[in-house]
C-alpha cells in the first residue's frame, strides 16, 4: 500500500499518519489486519467529518450504496489542529501525489525551525 510507504518517510520526521473511510470500525479492522496496515484507520461511518470538511462526494445521492464516501485527499494537520494544507482529487480511483505531500511536510517542518508563527504563515501549497 502506497500510504504505508509514505508513512515510513514521515514517521522519522515526527509526523503521524492516519486514514479515514466511511466504512464501519469492524470493516476497517479487518482491512488493517488483512493488509498489515500500521497507520490508524479511522471510521467516518456517519459521514459527519466528510460533510464538516466539505469533502463529501456529491456524485452519490442519499440512499445510494456509496453515499457518504469522501473525495480522496490528504490533509496536513498541525499538532494544534490547524489544517496546514489539503491535497485532493475528484476521482475516487486517484490519490494525491505523495511526493508533494512529503515536500509540504518538509517545508512546514523547516518553517517551524524559524518559530511557530512562521510555520503557520508559510506557503506550503
Amino acid at each position: 500500500m502506497q500510504l504505508e510507504s509514505v508513512k515510513q518517510i514521515l514517521a522519522p520526521l515526527g509526523v503521524n499518519v492516519a486514514a479515514m473511510t466511511y466504512d464501519a470500525v469492524a470493516t476497517n479492522a479487518r482491512f488493517q489486519a488483512r493488509h498489515k496496515v500500521t497507520y490508524n484507520l479511522l471510521s467516518d461511518s456517519g459521514y459527519r467529518h466528510a460533510i464538516a470538511f466539505g469533502i463529501l462526494n456529491e456524485k452519490y445521492e442519499p440512499g445510494h450504496r456509496f453515499y457518504g464516501i469522501a473525495h480522496p485527499g490528504i490533509m496536513l494537520v498541525s499538532p494544534t489542529g490547524t489544517i496546514i494544507n489539503r491535497f485532493a482529487e475528484a476521482d475516487f480511483r486517484q490519490r494525491p501525489d505523495y511526493s508533494l505531500v512529503v515536500d509540504a511536510v518538509r517545508i512546514y517542518l523547516d518553517a517551524l525551525k524559524d518559530g511557530p508563527n512562521a510555520a503557520h504563515n508559510s506557503d506550503v501549497e
